[in-house]
């Protein structure tokens, strides 16, 4: 089963991962930049070709003949892409893109069939080229993996992009006109095809994922739409989500015509007479510009853009765009030239890269088989009817005003609509919520453990009662209280400790000790000192607790967390528990006492440093450790441990080396990876994972799921204070794998 871990891992920021599964990513990331470069290619040489045949004012033109073409291939596709495996409707479309842009050099001297054919291209082919692969790549990902997955697939649009602009710009000045860059762009759909092709035989969908034909599915497209939407629960989220695929879609047209014609003013500046002359010049400057626009935007992606997401939640990170492009709007009516259209433009498309992971994030409010048409939807309908709609208002401002009053209605209506926008994205997030509550209504298990995945994000209002109200109600599965409690320990709001607390009196363990582990979550909040009461209740609740648990791996959990308090009770308490404890529980207590944030308690463990029990010695060792005065002292100690020749001795040094994050012996726990001894591996994999190491994830996997109890005990007894994003990895891992056995 485990040969082929990787293909359920949750990839972020993972580098060290199965053969298998990076390939996957690569050939799909590959797939996607490819497609993007030749995309934006194509786009751009059509549009300088056509405003310098047919001028600026018949650019709207060009953007509803995009927009209805769009749609025309979308009706179309929908009747086939259900009925046909999706690699091979992929490449039947990039033959058929070809012979289509083949068609248009043939007739290059004839611009309607030129332009004809060019349009047919890119609106019919490669629009729904992109639709299909992301449906594509969603067969080939659980949710729980794309969830991670999607933003690294989704660098490869802005690396695609930097990409072509950098080849725009630098072969327009050897290439006399756009029309050649049509060789440029089949040659780039031409390398698509082996790469589909190989990706078809050497990958492998996840478990429960199998890439099928649904033969029997209906193909009318809307009609399907409306059957799966029409629940109640549903229809206010996907009708303000559709809102804002169409309003975004508006503005994006109306911002793009705008900056258009400011850098076709700034070519005409250069070259007075639209000739080939103008045609090089614009469709230079374009790609010059598009190089700095994605530039902005990967550097946006790669350092604060899921930072974002995660602190902001799904829609408040999606609210930076409209307010962002309000305030690029605002000065764009004061001034109108070619500096503040283009900063307008980057700004644009910089936060867009949030707004596009978080329209991703959002879909996981749906049902799992709602996803794919929710998409289709609203890429293949919504976004060119909402472009179709924003040119209309072009053609009709432009009817009615030119010169500068065009100009300036022009941008009090991008205004508006960017207003809009804010508020409809604004009030999605309430119907967020509503409609991840409401999937508690639902029988599946897996619907209820992906709402709570959801209402643990930042952004909801009333979350933390709703989650708690769900915990306390009897109905609810042990699964799902887990899930619950977890989640609680991510939120840390302290007014939860209260009924964390409760959990402690429940009669299944599994709950008991995920309360343990979510009040543990707890002790790096600067306020929790500070709320005296709860604090003091915590304690009083712990110590009834232990006295009354009779699992030794819950009792030393809650040791561990009065140890977290570091107070004076707390500290009476253990040192009680210190004299009357013997063998691996005194162990426990000791490190437990390496807790305390006060260097005066070595006194009480530095005399086990020379005890005969190993677990004794090791567990004083880390305890002292944790103080710079003791820190060469515990070193060299567990430095004893690791040159023994007695394996068991090796795995208690290797321990102690995570739980300090010695970070100098890392390669001596790398090696150990690979050991044919269970417990040296067991014992190398947890010291990476509490070191953040990604590495360490198909191990400790392995061995939460074996079917070898005592190996599955000791993986789930050490991973309470391992790395958090590490954690969260493996929680949804383990819970993917549990469903599928199911």
């Amino acid at each position: 089963m485990f040969r082929n871990l990787g293909q359920i891992s949750i990839l972020n920021k993972i580098l060290n991962i199965d053969d298998k599964q990076s390939l996957k990513i690569f050939l799909f990331w590959l797939l996607k930049s490819i497609y993007r470069v030749g995309f934006v290619v194509g786009w751009t040489a059509t549009m300088a070709m056509f405003v310098a045949k047919y001028g600026i004012k018949s650019l709207p033109y060009l953007f509803i003949l995009n927009g209805i073409f769009t749609i025309i291939g979308t009706v179309l596709y929908s009747s086939v892409i259900h009925r046909i495996k999706k690699n091979l409707c992929l490449i039947l479309t990039i033959f058929a893109s070809m012979g289509t842009l083949f068609l248009a050099y043939l007739f290059r001297h004839s611009p309607f069939l030129f332009f004809a054919f060019l349009i047919t291209a890119v609106s019919v082919f490669l629009s729904q080229f992109r639709i299909v692969l992301n449906l594509l790549i969603e067969d080939y990902f659980s949710p729980l993996e794309s969830e991670k997955v999607f933003p690294i697939l989704e660098s490869s649009e802005t690396v695609g992009g930097l990409v072509a602009g950098l080849v725009i710009t630098f072969f327009a000045a050897f290439i006399k006109t756009s029309t050649a860059f049509i060789y440029f762009w089949a040659g780039l759909l031409v390398l698509i095809v082996p790469i589909i092709m190989i990706a078809s035989v050497v990958l492998v969908p996840p478990e429960g994922h199998a890439v099928h034909v649904k033969k029997k599915e209906n193909p009318d497209l809307i009609l399907k739409f409306k059957t799966i939407f029409k629940e109640n629960k549903y229809f206010d989220f996907v009708k303000g989500l559709s809102l804002i695929v169409f309003l975004q879609w508006v503005l994006f047209n109306l911002v793009e015509f705008q900056y258009t014609k400011a850098v076709y003013q700034s070519a005409s500046h250069v070259i007075l007479e639209a000739g080939s002359g103008f045609e090089h010049a614009f469709f230079h400057e374009l790609g010059i510009l598009f190089i700095i626009f994605s530039a902005s935007a990967f550097v946006i992606q790669l350092i604060i853009g899921s930072r974002l997401v995660y602190s902001l939640g799904v829609f408040g990170s999606m609210l930076i765009h409209p307010i962002l492009t309000i305030l690029s709007l605002f000065g764009l009516l004061f001034s109108f030239n070619f500096t503040t259209a283009v900063l307008m433009r980057n700004n644009f498309t910089v936060t867009n890269v949030l707004y596009a992971s978080s329209l991703e994030s959002s879909y996981y409010a749906m049902k799992e088989d709602a996803r794919a048409y929710l998409r289709e939807f609203l890429e293949g309908i919504l976004r060119p009817v909402g472009a179709i709609f924003g040119t209309f208002f072009l053609i009709v401002l432009q009817n009615f005003f030119v010169g500068n009053s065009l100009i300036l209605y022009m941008n009090i209506v991008m205004f508006a609509f960017a207003i809009i926008l804010f508020f409809v994205v604004y009030r999605q997030q309430r119907l967020y919520t509503e409609t991840a509550s409401a999937q508690f209504d639902s029988n599946h298990e897996k619907e209820k453990i992906d709402a709570v995945e959801i209402l643990a994000q930042k952004g909801h209002n009333g979350n933390i009662g709703f989650l708690v109200s769900k915990l306390l109600d009897s109905t609810q599965s042990v699964l799902t209280k887990k899930k619950i409690i977890f989640a609680l320990g991510e939120l840390q709001n302290i007014s939860t400790v209260p009924d964390l607390v409760k959990c402690f009196g429940d009669k299944c363990e599994a709950i008991r000790e995920a309360a343990l582990d979510a009040l543990y979550r707890f002790r790096n909040r600067s306020d929790f000192a500070l709320n005296v009461v709860i604090e003091y209740e915590l304690i009083s609740a712990l110590e009834k607790f232990y006295k009354s648990e009779k699992n030794s791996n819950l009792r030393f959990k809650i040791i561990n967390l009065l140890s977290m308090l570091s107070n004076v009770e707390a500290a009476d308490f253990l040192l009680k528990i210190l004299k009357t404890s013997k063998g691996n529980f005194k162990a426990g207590v000791l490190y437990s006492l390496g807790n305390i944030k006060d260097s005066a308690i070595c006194k009480f463990v530095v005399p086990y440093l020379k005890s005969a029990d190993l677990r004794q010695k090791i567990s004083a060792a880390i305890a002292i450790g944790r103080f710079r005065e003791f820190y060469d002292e515990s070193k060299y100690i567990i430095d004893t441990f690791l040159h023994s020749q007695k394996n068991s001795e090796i795995a208690l040094g290797i321990y102690a080396i995570g739980e300090l994050n010695i970070r100098s012996r890392k390669k001596f726990c790398v090696k150990y990876l690979d050991s044919k001894n269970s417990d040296l591996k067991l014992s190398a994999a947890i010291a990476l994972a509490k070191m953040g190491e990604d590495i360490s994830i198909p191990v400790v996997v392995e061995a939460l799921t074996s079917r070898n109890k005592s190996l599955s005990s000791a993986a789930k007894r050490n991973l309470g204070n391992i790395d958090v994003r590490i954690s969260k990895n493996i929680d949804k891992i383990v819970t993917h794998i549990n469903f599928n056995k199911k």
